[in-house]
């Protein structure tokens, strides 16, 4: 390969790698989302989803997660990025939530976001009990 043609290949892949971000930031906008997964021994039916929006033209920041097919009762840490930023209590229907939004006014059951909270922008670890998710561009 001659030095033009892998010039050519870097100009490209620059591009593309522009492109992606410049997608995951449109309208001033970072979304973030994983599924959380762990190994069928650990986890047995349980399984989740994380989410983060960070809404910057409104300066709004929003991070929830919910877990299904859990034992009624049961208690989770939520960790990101290992620190322990909140905890999940499983309803009766298996269910458990943890919302976070820099809006919420106390109304509601989102919750404003604790001082410990990381900054997030893709790759962080989201962990639930024996679940687990790396946080990607949506």
């Amino acid at each position: 390969m001659d030095r033009k043609s892998n010039s050519k290949g870097l100009i490209i892949a620059a591009t593309v790698a522009l492109l992606a971000v410049g997608t995951a930031w449109a309208g001033s906008e970072l979304r973030l989302q994983t599924r959380l997964k762990g190994s069928r021994a650990a986890a047995g039916q349980l399984s989740g989803k994380a989410t983060f929006e960070n809404r910057l033209d409104r300066a709004r920041r929003k991070f929830s997660v919910e877990i299904e097919r859990a034992k009624a009762g049961d208690m989770f840490d939520v960790m990101v990025s290992g620190v322990v930023v909140g905890t999940i209590l499983v309803d009766n229907l298996g269910i458990g939530e943890l919302d976070y939004d820099d809006t919420a006014d106390g109304n509601d059951a989102d919750q404003r976001f604790p001082r410990n909270f990381p900054e997030l922008d893709g790759g962080e670890v989201v962990q639930v009990g024996p679940l687990t998710g790396t946080l990607q561009l949506k």
